[in-house]
């Protein structure tokens, strides 16, 4: 009986075991195999590690599986391990693995793998495993690393259910956890509504966005769709790190990232890619003049955000197409984050704080970012009291580099390098555009490239009607730029110690544009224009023009349209070839004395 008895338990044991390797007999080779051409639908992200070089699944198609590929977006991928002896591994999910702590699923011959997207967790048609389990563990430095049950982080199966159920649980464990790796695809929204949760992950950590579509494109001004984001979190004393979320649909215009609401954001080391809109922060509720910062101490900082698309054909679009975008906020930061526009797109605005005025922000830094590709508007804190822009680097073809609304704003220590564009029939290109501004400061930026405008100042049809007590100085334009300052309905403003070179050979070109302006001081400034005239001023008052060096232009003042109270002294007109002064006959007071170059 004993024997009987061991007999049966021999008999167990070893049909376990062959199940356990029942795929022990496919082919192997101690030579690594070479990387086969990914299906095409694979477009994000190119940098993801690819560990496991897949190989094409005909050639051993006979002795592992039957793929069956009914439309053509999913396949059934053979992978091999990565040290010899390489042992193929079949997968059912699109994408390479970027990491192996999990068991990979080896599928036996003969099993058919429905490719079909949302059939692939109930097809009877193969044996579908359970998934993986992950132990928990803890550091008392980092929290705790909590499995997600029920989540196959494979980038195929949904694991939307089980990554809200994980985070709803989040709660009861100290709201601080550590993800574990996977790529887990998000067919539906999650939600974070309570306060204190800090999520970690990794590189190897990546939420795939997979949202429904729009069914009509586009949506009015002024409007955020709360269906439209990956993550919406309503919550104070939140901090994420490291996580990555790539949407999955390459032209997905209603896919967004991430919405917030709450005080007390942290953000750091995550990559935002291939959304319309990536990170919004705040509410919109209409227009915010009367109504106060809503949220605060907002921290954005060593972030990724790539591939921003925004909505083609869509002329008034303040609410999609941004890097970052926030709304009423309070002593916000956003330094050392990299956002980059989708080639072949031109999205709204990289990094903007409350767009058109809607819903101002207060003390507000952005500080050593790099912005690249063709946005409208790359960088703006629109309406904001107490910001500061500084040691920014903005690249791209681009409307302006950087816009500025409100009070107290400074600009200062930038490189811009930009290609102007314009975007409709009244707005032409500039690096630096002030509107409305008052108590403002642009100084130290250096500016290269082609724009009709090097650095702009105007009244605002919005905040202020008038730009006020605005100093610009030691800035250094260099390119093809028809005017290098331009100055329209400003009051109380000092330009000094500019530098301005273009290689425009406009006639129409000027050094420094002064229009319908009060109050206006410049001094030590240096233009050069080939073919343009340093300075032009017209219908304005009170203007001083003293001690600059107009070097090598072809004509160096102009003053008309009623103009009064204009004093031209001390300039080097030296260099100015076709005369040094020159007016119109219905201005007042105009005095010109001891400039260098010119008779009176």
């Amino acid at each position: 009986m004993h024997k009987f008895l061991n007999n049966i338990g021999n008999s167990i044991n070893k049909a376990w075991d062959d199940l356990a390797h029942r795929d022990k007999h496919l082919p192997t080779t101690n030579n690594p195999p070479t990387q086969a051409q990914m299906p095409p639908y694979q477009q994000y992200p190119q940098q993801y590690p690819q560990q496991y070089p897949p190989v094409q699944y005909s050639q051993y198609q006979n002795q592992q599986a039957q793929v069956i590929d009914k439309n053509h977006k999913y396949y059934a991928q053979y992978q091999y391990t990565n040290q010899p002896p390489y042992s193929p591994v079949g997968h059912c999910y699109q994408g390479t693995a970027s990491d192996n702590s999990y068991e990979h699923y080896r599928m036996p011959p003969g099993t058919i793998v429905h490719s079909d997207y949302n059939n692939n967790i109930n097809n009877s048609s193969y044996p579908t495993r359970p998934p993986p389990s992950i132990p928990t563990t803890h550091d008392n430095n980092k929290g705790i690393l909590q499995p997600i049950v029920g989540a196959y982080g494979d980038g195929v199966h949904d694991d939307s259910k089980a990554l809200q159920k994980y985070f709803n649980q989040a709660y009861q464990n100290q709201g601080k956890f550590i993800i574990p790796p996977g790529r887990y695809l998000l067919n539906s929204q999650i939600k974070l509504n309570r306060d204190n949760i800090e999520l970690i992950g990794n590189q190897n950590v990546q939420f795939i966005g997979n949202l429904p579509l729009w069914s009509n494109r586009g949506q009015h001004e002024g409007v955020i769709v709360e269906a439209e984001y990956l993550f919406v979190i309503k919550a104070n004393n939140v901090c994420l790190d490291s996580l990555n979320l790539y949407n999955a649909n390459d032209k997905a215009f209603s896919s967004c990232a991430i919405w917030h609401q709450g005080n007390n954001l942290t953000m750091t080391n995550c990559v935002l890619d291939n959304f319309n809109n990536a990170l919004v922060i705040g509410t919109l509720n209409g227009d915010a003049k009367n109504v106060p910062n809503t949220f605060q101490n907002i921290n954005v900082s060593n972030n990724r955000i790539t591939n921003v698309m925004g909505v083609p054909e869509m002329a008034e679009s303040s609410c999609y197409g941004d890097g970052i975008c926030f709304f009423g906020c309070k002593d916000v930061v956003m330094s050392g984050n990299y956002v980059h526009a989708k080639p072949g797109y031109t999205p709204r605005n990289g990094m903007n704080s409350g767009p058109e005025g809607y819903m101002t922000s207060s003390n507000v830094k952005f500080l050593n970012n790099i912005i690249r590709g063709d946005w409208d508007y790359p960088m703006t804190t629109e309406g904001g009291e107490y910001c500061q822009v500084s040691n920014n680097d903005i690249e791209g073809r681009c409307v302006t580099a950087i816009i500025e609304r409100g009070r107290f704003v400074t600009v200062s220590g930038n490189r811009i390098h930009i290609t102007g564009r314009n975007r409709d029939a009244q707005g032409q290109s500039a690096a630096i555009n002030f509107y409305g501004v008052d108590q403002g400061e642009i100084s130290n930026n250096t500016i290269t490239g082609t724009a009709q405008y090097g650095i702009f100042l105007k009244k605002s049809h919005f905040e202020n009607p008038h730009g006020t007590n605005t100093t610009v100085q030691n800035n250094h334009i260099d390119g093809d730029f028809v005017v290098g300052f331009f100055c329209c309905h400003i009051n109380q403003c000092h330009i000094k110690s500019n530098k301005f070179t273009t290689k425009s050979l406009d006639k129409g070109s000027v050094g420094l544009q002064v229009w319908q302006s009060n109050n206006l001081h410049a001094q030590e400034n240096n233009f050069q224009l080939p073919e343009g005239t340093a300075c032009t001023c017209a219908g304005s008052t009170n203007i001083n023009i003293s001690s600059n060096g107009m070097m090598n232009s072809r004509a160096g003042f102009y003053v008309s349209q009623q103009s009064k109270q204009i004093t031209l002294q001390h300039n080097d007109l030296s260099g100015c070839r076709d005369g040094g002064f020159g007016q119109s006959s219905d201005n007042e007071c105009v005095v010109v004395s001891q400039n260098h170059g010119y008779q009176n």
